[in-house]
């Protein structure tokens, strides 16, 4: 299922939004300190941050390949911030602690990347420009400790002003949030540091929710003339499920993210299989005749598979 058209305004408005966080937070932050700085930058950061609950429904919907789990695990860790901390205690000290704007700036340089890596691949049909491509996959190895040990921070200096101005259960609730963040924070990231030095990969892919184990150069056989693609076309695979290799595997239970790898076939031969008799039986009067069938088929050749890391 391809994403619709609007998906790249969206991607393409989201990163100017956090563009818009980050410059601001920055300018704020050189000029004054402390409460100042989250009374004067909160508000945007907020609203902005809270438009992610859009992530949800794409995802729910089918219009992204990203899983449900990994992305509400994503954004309900950050609503817990703009909401539980920034909103429910604005009096927090940890607002006025350097983690909120190294927090802040963690999330928008990842955002920024993020959101304009997707508009760019969409756009490109699947080129993006190789600096951003890098920075899609490897720019999170410094920003997703500094953005996860900023949050701790936040919420862990929050914890007396939690059971001040809300009571003991808000405290205990961020606590128990607190000791789950870390692992679960870790598992919303694939780690596929392994798989990008192996060199002989392969993937369970579907095509009309057929399976297919399929390596470089294997032909696959679909039992069904493949509409709208001649011989000779490329054509791109994204309902993907598992990229793996002789010592490493990375699965998930619905599509893996189509900005991970890339799979591509060539259409080499469209015909039809020789024609035998097939007897058909109907069972009411068991009346049996016989028919001659040549059914049709599609020969695909798989040309790449890589990531795109």
């Amino acid at each position: 299922m391809s994403s619709p058209s609007w998906i790249v305004n969206y991607n393409i408005i989201s990163g100017a939004l956090w563009s818009f966080v980050l410059v601001n937070t920055l300018l704020v932050a050189a000029l004054y300190s402390g409460y100042e700085v989250f009374d004067l930058t909160s508000t945007w950061n907020t609203l902005i941050q809270c438009c992610a609950v859009v992530e949800i429904y794409n995802s729910a919907v089918g219009n992204v390949r990203s899983p449900l789990v990994t992305t509400v695990i994503q954004v309900a860790s950050r609503l817990l911030l703009v909401i539980g901390i920034f909103t429910i205690l604005p009096d927090s000290p940890a607002n006025a602690h350097w983690s909120y704007i190294t927090m802040i700036t963690a999330w928008a340089i990842s955002e920024i990347i993020r959101y304009y890596y997707y508009a760019v691949n969409i756009l490109s049909e699947g080129n993006p420009p190789a600096t951003l491509k890098w920075l899609r996959y490897n720019a999170f190895l410094i920003l997703y400790p500094v953005g996860i040990s900023s949050e701790c921070t936040m919420i862990y200096n929050s914890l007396d002003e939690a059971a001040l101005a809300v009571g003991e259960w808000y405290k205990w609730f961020l606590i128990a949030c607190l000791a789950v963040y870390v692992p679960g924070s870790y598992s919303t990231v694939p780690d596929l540091t392994p798989l990008k030095y192996e060199q002989n990969l392969y993937a369970s892919l579907r095509v009309h929710n057929r399976p297919y184990l399929v390596t470089k150069g294997d032909e696959m056989i679909l039992p069904f003339r493949l509409k709208n693609a001649e011989v000779g076309d490329v054509l791109n695979f994204h309902d993907v499920t598992t990229i793996g290799s002789r010592n490493y595997t990375y699965n998930v239970s619905g599509s893996i993210d189509p900005s991970i790898f890339t799979i591509k076939a060539v259409v080499v031969e469209k015909t039809k299989k020789p024609m035998y008799v097939k007897e058909i039986t109907k069972r009411r009067n068991r009346h049996t005749r016989h028919v001659k069938v040549k059914h049709d088929y599609t020969v695909l050749r798989v040309s790449e598979l890589k990531l795109n890391i």
